[in-house]
Order: structure tokens, then C-alpha cells, then sequence
């Protein structure tokens, strides 16, 4: 049994890739083709402050009769500045249209491996909890439902936890068993805003290419050096707008309204909300009395 699991462990290898979305101008879908294991600039990808950039790892040769555990590394600090601060589900590229002015590009990690056994599962990925800094830990549990899972596909994930954090670089470990021999484990990487950071202390601020993700080990043997970096010309930070509606009084006393029902390019708004828009002209319009 140990020779045989020797072979197995020899024969296991992982691919580190990151989707290349294509620039604003030309977006493509995260499938075949697009996952690469290159560095990316603006002429390859685009993203926000606040998204995720989509992550796979595909790993072959596995074992089928033990656990197996990888490590994943990534820069939550650059120069000083917030670059990646915590993982999240591999799908996070919303609100894109409000942004970028096309629909969200669709994430499909299992595109083009074969040999993966039918189905997934999934597992929390817990918060950052490291005490100075705090990493992200507001935004994070901020997350919507679902937005907070990492992915498995051809196996199944049995725990999600940091090896370590520290100041400029996580750790975090995903155990988990094959069903088949090949499986596909993806996840996104949260590039840092200035909404929980402050103007000039989020991604896109870093100069070069600051967001790096990278296997760090597993149970199997050596990785060999896998580390993907996206360069900052490829993230923005989202324009905003603060809506919010003043009425004046007989007297001319003014008070803030909470609840209106108005509307910025027909999506409905709240007082004192930000929403992301395109440099341009937009329609607000207003239906009823408050």
C-alpha cells in the first residue's frame, strides 16, 4: 500500500489559473480559452474594487482513497496598500453593467477538463480574523449568501482554514477527497476597496502588479513555483453617486427623506445610498409623493 500511494503521490500535479476576461471593450466569458496561467494587464482583463478575480486550480493524477490538503497564498498588502484581503466564491463580478456598461461575464471553472466525476460541493470559507490589521473582516461578513463559498468540482471539500495570516500575506488550507483522479478547485481573490480602506489605501492605488495569488503546498509532494499576478492598469475603482433627496418645507426648513420611491436609470434607490454609474447621462425620475 505505501509504494502504491508513493505512485500516486509522484504522479499528482496542479495548474494555478486565472481568468482573463478580456479589456472593458471586449469582454469574454471565464471558460476555455480564457483560463490561463499568465499574468494579466488591461489589455487582457478588467475589474473593480470590490469584485473577485476568478481563480482555478486543476489538479490531476489524484489519489481516490485519502484526504488531501492544499495551501493557497495571497498578498493582502502591497507597498502598504490593501491588494486581495480575503477569498470568496469564484463568481463575484457584480454590479458590472452599472460599471463597465456590459452584463457580467459568465465564471465557468470546470470549462474544458475532462475527466471530472459528475457534480460539486461546497464549503464556508471562514472570515479574516487577524487582529492589526483587521483584514477585511467587515466587508467580508458583509457577504451576501452563497458569495462566501469556496468550490470544489469532482470531489469533496472536508474543512476550509487559515494556516496563516499575516500582515501582507494569508494562508489558507482546503482538505478535501477526489472522486475522480482529476478535480477542480476554484475560488475568487477580493481586491481591496476604498469603501472600507479610504482613498489611496485600496488596489487599485498599487503601482506594477500587486495582486498574487499562489500554491503555496500540499499533501502530495511538491507544487513546483505557481504564482499569478494581475497588473493594476486592469482594476478601477467604481465610479459612485450618493443619491440622496432633500424636501423643503413651507417654511423653508429642509429634511432628509429615507424612503422615496425614485429611480436612477429605472433601478429603484434609497436616500443617502451609493450606487455605481458610467461617466455620462443618466435619467432619475420620481413616481409619487414621499
Amino acid at each position: 500500500m505505501l509504494g502504491v500511494g508513493l505512485v500516486q503521490a509522484a504522479s499528482a500535479s496542479v495548474n494555478l489559473e486565472q481568468c482573463h476576461n478580456g479589456p472593458d471593450t471586449a469582454p469574454v466569458d471565464c471558460e476555455d480559452g480564457v483560463w490561463v496561467n499568465g499574468n494579466a494587464n488591461s489589455s487582457h482583463a478588467h475589474y473593480a474594487e470590490g469584485y473577485s478575480v476568478p481563480y482555478r486550480a486543476i489538479m490531476t493524477g489524484l489519489p481516490t482513497d485519502e484526504e488531501i490538503t492544499i495551501d493557497i497564498g495571497y498578498d493582502t498588502l502591497h507597498s502598504g496598500k490593501h491588494a486581495l484581503d480575503y477569498l470568496t466564491h469564484y463568481s463575484r463580478l457584480e454590479p458590472h453593467l452599472s460599471t463597465f456598461g456590459h452584463v457580467a461575464e459568465k465564471v465557468k471553472p470546470a470549462s474544458g477538463v475532462t475527466g471530472l466525476a459528475p457534480g460539486s460541493s461546497t464549503y464556508p470559507i471562514p472570515a479574516p480574523n487577524l487582529a492589526s490589521p483587521t483584514i477585511g473582516t467587515a466587508s467580508f461578513n458583509d457577504l451576501p449568501a452563497g458569495e462566501n463559498l469556496m468550490t470544489l468540482f469532482g470531489g469533496t471539500i472536508t474543512g476550509v482554514g487559515y494556516a496563516s495570516e499575516g500582515a501582507t500575506e494569508s494562508v489558507i488550507s482546503i482538505t478535501f477527497t477526489a472522486t475522480s483522479s482529476t478535480v477542480v478547485l476554484a475560488w475568487g481573490g477580493h481586491l481591496a476597496s476604498k469603501d472600507e480602506w479610504g482613498e489611496g489605501n485600496s488596489a487599485s492605488t498599487i503601482s506594477g502588479a500587486p495582486y498574487h495569488m499562489r500554491l503555496v503546498g500540499w499533501t502530495l509532494g511538491n507544487l513546483g513555483a505557481q504564482d499569478r499576478a494581475i497588473s493594476a492598469q486592469a482594476v478601477i475603482q467604481p465610479p459612485k453617486m450618493t443619491v440622496t433627496k432633500v424636501v423643503i418645507n413651507d417654511d423653508g426648513g429642509t429634511m432628509e427623506v429615507e424612503d422615496f420611491p425614485l429611480f436612477v436609470d429605472e433601478t429603484p434607490v434609497t436616500s443617502g445610498i451609493q450606487i455605481n454609474l458610467l461617466e455620462g447621462a443618466h435619467t432619475v425620475s420620481e413616481i409619487g409623493n414621499p
